[in-house]
């Protein structure tokens, strides 16, 4: 279940900018604990900020028939999920939420939506771990 949250995550990470662009973002390939965690069901994943702006994320799209809340899989709230650097030291979410679409870009005529929850805004160049809080 771990693991397969984290997957969710790595796939579906985008931008809340003026514009709608992409957050130029490269996520770990490995889905795994960052080093300085020490408790809990909660489960980090890296990633590296190419290009700045607000980092948000949801559940990927899967098929064109519907795309499932992310909060139904993890604890997407306020305070329950959010960011790390090395440290540590966890910064935690507000729990703002943004409806976003996906187009297919191989078929225009189908789009889904879907929820998305705003994790921060970074520089250029910053490495994060992003933390996600499962339900049990």
């Amino acid at each position: 279940m771990q693991n397969k949250i984290l997957a969710m995550v790595a796939v579906t990470m985008l931008v809340g900018l003026s514009a709608q662009a992409v957050l130029q973002h490269t996520v770990s390939s490995s889905v795994s604990p960052n080093p300085s965690q020490t408790e809990g069901r909660t489960r980090q994943l890296s990633v590296r900020i190419n290009g700045g702006g607000s980092l948000w994320m949801a559940s990927p799209v899967m098929d064109w028939a519907a795309v499932p809340d992310l909060g139904s899989t993890a604890r997407m709230t306020a305070n329950n999920y959010g960011w790390t650097e090395m440290n540590g030291e966890i910064y935690y979410s507000n729990g703002e939420t943004m409806e976003v679409t996906f187009t297919n870009s191989k078929n225009p005529a189908q789009s889904v939506s879907t929820t998305a929850y705003y994790i921060g805004d970074f520089e250029a160049n910053e490495e994060i771990w992003l933390v996600v809080d499962e339900y049990d």
